[in-house]
């Protein structure tokens, strides 16, 4: 179905419908965004001390309020503790790996649902855990469920919403939950020190969103794409219920009947070999996408698969390796991680606000800039100023989160229905690659203070760069399949390049001129 937003335009822009499934989406996103930082005070590593004398008389409550003293993450064995922040992110990865294809294949919400029940048993799992490889196993799973509820989150109501109530879910409410999940934490983590009973509180959420599974309806886009027209029919009546206006009779009449001729063809017969006609010039066939090799396969989607991913890559890396940083500046730290998770709410409005009225590409390269240039000042304030320091720091964040929010928009606006959530769920998984290896970045200290905060806005740099070949999807429609897909974006250089003409040229088709141009002067990433 090749225009699936104009046939749902009846349903209008705003009403009871979108505003339930804004709600209840944003819902089931505070789970994932309170359980984000649990990484870091789980494994924050307490004042201790190497050699504790004999007759020291250290309390039972003491050493097991931490995991790094419990599981002797310290001293000799201080590379488990970046290590078990590795095997989270790998968690994450796995799930970005499998909640795309899994999603694609049967449908958004089960995957879903299924991975906030991932998050919420294996939390309280984790406070059984007894020794710190089954500690370990269980954090993966952990990190597995909850990127798994974002990736599907933002698909789910990328498809069941268009235009104004799209872009608001996308870049401000889905974010403005998932934040404020992020402030509460602190606080749990603050009034509750013991991690067994922190890991059971990282539970609750989860537990109290499985009502809504009767409430959140399925991606009835993705239905019309498997072919599912009366599962969709029904879904799109009951919306139309909601918001009082009436469902057209031939809603997908055309889309049927094409199915049904195309189920029913029959075979034909075979011909007498005819003489051989000159072979007409065709366009090459574009090979179907499947998985993640296949976005690499297809030409059409290859380069936007590749800027994209890096994209998702670098800003994560300039997340993290913030969020990491901030247990070495002067302060509180759970006050600190307070005020970082705080800003995401103006970044996300701010986001929002610069999707609503600015082109996709302008907003990501300005925010980035930001964030880059406040994170190569930092290295002069660092150790003399340190409340303009942690300014500093908050405005990084500031600027990595609002160029978040848009790349995340851009993505999906980029992406196909067909293949939308393997998209998203590949870029995730490589944005987890990054955060995998965003404890290591902060052991090049060793080497020089400030080699991570450099690392980490170089990053930001190359990203500016890279986003100017993705093409701009502001004020277009969504596509559904792979055709309606825009191609990357080329950068001519004329003054480079002069086409002789020996007098010949005119009788040369123009496709072999053009096409020959096209090579010489082109350059696409």
């Amino acid at each position: 179905m090749r225009d699936y937003e104009g046939s749902i335009a009846f349903l209008g822009i705003w009403g009871w419908y979108q505003v339930k499934v804004i709600f209840f989406l944003c819902t089931l996103s505070f789970p994932a965004g309170y359980n984000i930082l649990s990484v870091i005070f789980l494994l924050a590593i307490p004042p201790h001390q190497c050699y504790i004398p004999a007759h020291s008389n250290l309390s039972q409550d003491w050493i097991q309020a931490s995991i790094p003293i419990q599981f002797n993450l310290v001293c000799d064995n201080k590379w488990k503790q970046p290590m078990s922040s590795l095997i989270y992110f790998l968690g994450s990865l796995c799930g970005c790996f499998l909640s795309g294809q899994i999603s694609d294949r049967f449908g958004r919400k089960p995957v879903l649902f299924s991975s906030i029940f991932i998050l919420s048993v294996f939390n309280i799992a984790l406070s059984f855990a007894q020794s710190w490889a089954v500690f370990n196993v269980l954090f993966f799973m952990v990190g597995m469920g909850q990127v798994s509820i974002c990736i599907v989150l933002l698909v789910l109501g990328s498809e069941l919403l268009v235009d104004v109530p799209r872009v608001l879910f996308s870049s401000l409410a889905l974010s403005f939950f998932y934040s404020a999940g992020m402030v509460a934490f602190p606080g749990t983590a603050y009034i509750v020190r013991n991690w067994r009973y922190l890991s059971v509180l990282m539970a609750l959420p989860g537990l109290a969103c499985f009502p809504l599974w009767w409430l959140v309806p399925e991606s009835s886009r993705w239905l019309v794409s498997k072919g599912c027209f009366k599962e969709a029919e029904l879904l799109l009546r009951f919306a139309a219920l909601e918001n009082g206006v009436e469902f057209p009779s031939d809603l997908f009449r055309s889309a049927k009947s094409q199915q049904s001729e195309q189920s029913q063809q029959p075979e034909q017969p075979q011909q007498p070999e005819q003489p051989q006609q000159p072979e007409q010039p065709q366009q090459p066939q574009q090979p179907e996408v499947s998985g993640y090799l296949g976005l690499l396969r297809n030409t059409t989607t290859r380069s936007i698969t590749l800027v994209v991913w890096f994209l998702w890559f670098s800003l994560n890396v300039s997340y993290f390796g913030l969020s990491f940083n901030m247990t070495t500046l002067y302060g509180n730290p759970f006050l600190n991680y307070a005020l970082l998770s705080l800003m995401d709410i103006p970044a996300h409005l701010v986001s929002w606000f610069s999707a609503k009225y600015f082109p996709r590409r302008v907003s990501f390269i300005v925010f980035s800039l930001l964030g880059a240039l406040a994170l190569f000042v930092i290295q002069i304030t660092l150790h003399k100023y340190h409340n303009i320091t942690l300014t500093l720091v908050l405005i990084g964040k500031f600027g990595v989160l609002a160029s978040e929010g848009i790349l995340h928009l851009l993505t999906g606006e980029l992406s196909p229905t067909v293949i939308r959530n393997t998209m998203l769920s590949s870029a995730a998984l490589f944005s987890r690659v990054g955060s995998s290896i965003t404890p290591y970045i902060l052991q090049l200290a060793v080497f020089y203070e400030f080699l991570p905060w450099l690392t980490v806005g170089l990053l930001s740099v190359i990203g500016v760069f890279v986003s100017l070949f993705l093409p701009e999807s502001f004020g277009k429609t969504l596509p559904d399949t792979i055709d309606q897909m825009q191609v990357i974006k080329k950068f001519k250089f004329k003054g480079l390049c002069r086409q002789k003409d020996d007098g010949n040229s005119a009788e040369a088709p123009a496709v072999s001129e053009t096409s020959l141009s096209e090579i010489k002067c082109s350059t696409a990433f």
